[in-house]
């Protein structure tokens, strides 16, 4: 999976759209992560074929790690995300 960033409206994005609590109104720090962590998570998740344990050893962090980022940044196991890395990978 190859992941490519424009790097341009995370540093001088036009917030004024979004509610206070959402990481992309945050400094660009946060902005950077919010673009870049839901794609490495799905990209551990599809590696591991869905297995939790297995992702987050593959990214150096504990289970419960995971869990709390998957769960951070709304992102849920999808039957159809796991079949498709099967059928890619047989």
């Amino acid at each position: 999976m190859k992941i490519t960033l424009d790097f341009q409206p995370i540093l001088y994005p036009h917030p004024r759209h979004l509610s206070p609590s959402d990481p992309l109104r945050q400094g660009a720090y946060q902005r950077l992560l919010a673009v870049v962590i839901p794609p490495f998570l799905q990209a551990l998740l599809l590696a591991s074929a869905g297995n939790k344990a297995h992702a987050a050893r593959l990214a150096g962090f504990n289970r419960s790690t995971l869990d709390r980022k998957l769960k951070q940044y709304d992102l849920v196991l999808q039957k159809q995300l796991m079949q498709q890395y099967q059928a890619v990978s047989s």
